[in-house]
């Protein structure tokens, strides 16, 4: 077994060893690139090619960070290509400190954003224009952190008044600042597009002209929609099995009548039903922004209907037919109350 174990060994390291020798030999080559462009850069900073005395102090601290962090990150591949353990190194604690110190760096980098493009396209071109947007003033107050040291002050009082603990209001959350308007439009289309094509509508299109298998989900979201499914199907057995009519209770009737109903299907169909209430902001553009997302919305389900005439015909040609024959004898109750051809 001993043997066996080491002649394995032997051929995973015959077989990783050239791919590792080339992959030592690119990092030799990359790290003599760029000791070159270090050297060259401190060259030009020497001779005042380059002036960074007039820059922005927050870019100057985030380099002094990043150069530090990178300096630590050397020292910790330089232990583990050495075969030295890294437990209770002070470069991981270093990394640490300055990674925590990069990402609280973010919103602040974010509101100065701003005036670094500003900036930059100032030096890349060497002119700026009047009317070009970019050539107004930043606005400082965006520097003032929108959460005072009121609300932190006046817990700590409750707390020593009441001896009662008082949790924070202020919880951890992801920071979406970085994204940008197009990124959360496309968030927002693609959330449409799923909800969707995961309606129980064209679920039933999909499962009765699609040759694939089907699949049987079982969740509490469409619970009650499965249950009133399951019961009209085996109401429907009944009567086609013993030619006859079951009764409908007043309770039932008016179920039925709302659930298909014209608007509801037609909320079935976009999928805007299933989409979750929103509060929004009382804003000129978020008319134009729901028009443009109902045009989207209708591409989307017109292209669904293109798709499914595509597989319905396909279907027709391989089995030989003109058309889908239904051996149904009777008319959907639901459909007749609609005014719904059969």
């Amino acid at each position: 077994m001993g043997e066996s174990h080491a002649v394995d060994l032997d051929h995973v390291l015959a077989a990783d060893l050239p791919l590792a020798v080339s992959n030592f030999n690119d990092v030799k080559t990359i790290v003599i690139q760029v000791n070159q462009m270090v050297r060259n850069l401190i060259d030009r900073i020497k001779n005042k090619e380059l002036p960074t005395a007039q820059g922005m102090s927050f870019l100057d601290v985030k380099n002094q960070l990043l150069l530090k962090y990178l300096l630590n990150l050397n020292c910790v591949l330089l232990k583990k290509v050495s075969g030295e353990s890294i437990k209770g190194s002070n470069s991981i604690e270093r990394l640490v400190e300055i990674r925590t110190m990069l990402e609280r760096m973010r919103p602040v980098e974010h509101k100065l954003r701003y005036q670094i493009e500003k900036l930059l396209k100032i030096a890349t071109t060497g002119k700026f224009e009047s009317n070009d947007p970019l050539q107004f003033k930043a606005n400082p107050d965006n520097l003032i952190s929108k959460v005072g040291n009121d609300d932190s002050s006046e817990d700590e009082e409750k707390e020593k008044k009441s001896g009662v603990y008082v949790p924070p209001k202020l919880v951890p959350m992801k920071y979406d600042g970085d994204e940008t308007a197009d990124q959360r439009s496309s968030k927002i289309t693609e959330k449409i597009r799923r909800h969707a094509l995961s309606s129980s509508a064209l679920q039933g299109l999909k499962e009765e002209f699609m040759d694939t298998p089907l699949e049987v989900v079982e969740s509490t979201a469409n619970a009650s929609k499965m249950s009133v499914a399951r019961e009209r199907q085996e109401r429907q057995e009944y009567e086609e099995t013993y030619f006859t009519r079951l009764p409908f209770t007043r309770q039932e009737r008016h179920s039925s009548r709302q659930q298909y109903s014209s608007k509801a299907l037609a909320s079935e169909l976009s999928g805007m039903g299933t989409l979750p209430e929103k509060k929004r902001k009382s804003q000129g553009g978020k008319k134009k922004d729901v028009e443009s997302k109902i045009a989207e919305l209708k591409t989307l389900l017109k292209e669904t209907e293109d798709n499914l005439t595509r597989f319905e015909e396909d279907f027709n040609i391989r089995s030989g037919q003109k058309s889908i024959q239904r051996n149904k004898p009777w008319k959907p109750l639901w459909l007749r109350r609609i005014g719904v051809n059969w």
